[in-house]
């Protein structure tokens, strides 16, 4: 039976070291994996080494000889590039054009996540995305194959419908190098309630109001501490035409609360952006355990 292809996690590269195996020489440390979203490629890694007043460099995925524990592993120097002389990098980087942070719908309307990492392949393929549930108001990430994509936009990703995968990969969180295998995707043909195996009616309870509140309140919270010191990217308009929040508005309580009352949550939470200052990560006190 064959092997799972291996995947390697791009959120688990940047402070690797760049090796060349001709000589054993240490070039630097990666800084990012440089992707096109709109193809779902790794084009390839920006690196910094000691001269780095001159501003990053650049290996293309196709040089890379192999991904280790502690560093990314070239056979030698000559596809190194300066930014300078890669004109398409230099515009993805100068246009901040990259899966992170975009938000992943469905063709039919439904909103799964935000992307926060995701894996490729050998060839620089994207596989899956990484997504986070906070603004979906669930607990949890989970896994999106890269396959079901339709269309990538400036700040949405739609793809088609099909079941979420459950990860223990989470946001925000440092983890090890891996190199993981692909998951075993579950079976689509069937519905969510044919695969749900059937409960007695004796163990269907309805929650008590107050713990229904309860947790509304922990996801409401969980969103709002996502979302505050963020940028909203966009005017944002009512449905009579008048200007709700403005593009370039810092996200605060007030412009949450403004946003709620005129069901325009949902819409400033994917026109919003991460200034650099927001982790965006929520307050511990905020995550569901």
């Amino acid at each position: 039976m064959a092997t799972a292809p291996l995947l390697v996690r791009a959120g688990t590269l940047p402070g690797r070291l760049v090796v060349i195996l001709q000589d054993g020489a240490v070039l630097g440390i990666c800084r990012r994996a440089v992707e096109d979203p709109f193809t779902g490629r790794v084009l390839g890694f920006a690196f910094e080494d000691d001269e780095w007043y001159e501003g990053p460099k650049f290996v293309p995925q196709r040089a890379i000889a192999g991904y280790g524990e502690n560093a990314l592993l070239l056979d030698d120097r000559s596809q190194l590039l300066q930014l300078h002389q890669a004109a398409e990098i230099r515009l993805i980087l100068k246009q901040r054009e990259t899966l992170l942070e975009k938000h992943v719908m469905t063709e039919g309307g439904r909103y799964l996540g935000e992307i926060f990492d995701y894996d490729f392949d050998r060839d620089g393929t994207t596989v899956h995305y990484y997504l986070h549930r906070y603004l979906a108001g669930e607990p949890g990430c989970a896994l999106v194959p890269a396959e079901r994509t339709r269309r990538v936009g400036k700040s949405l990703v739609l793809v088609a419908e099909g079941q979420l995968i459950p990860t223990e990969v989470q946001p925000g969180v440092r983890a090890p190098w891996e190199a993981v295998r692909a998951p075993r995707i579950p079976p689509t043909l069937k519905t969510l309630e044919q695969l749900r195996p059937p409960r007695p009616a004796a163990e269907i309870t309805t929650p008590e109001p107050a713990a229904a509140d309860s947790l509304t309140e922990r996801f409401q919270q969980r969103q709002y501490a996502y979302l505050i010191g963020r940028r909203c990217e966009r005017d944002i308009r009512g449905d009579d035409g008048t200007l709700v929040i403005s593009q370039g508005q810092f996200i605060d309580e007030q412009v949450l609360a403004l946003a709620q009352a005129t069901g325009k949550f949902m819409e400033l939470a994917i026109s919003s952006r991460s200034t650099g200052v927001n982790t965006a990560q929520p307050a511990e006190s905020s995550r569901v355990a």
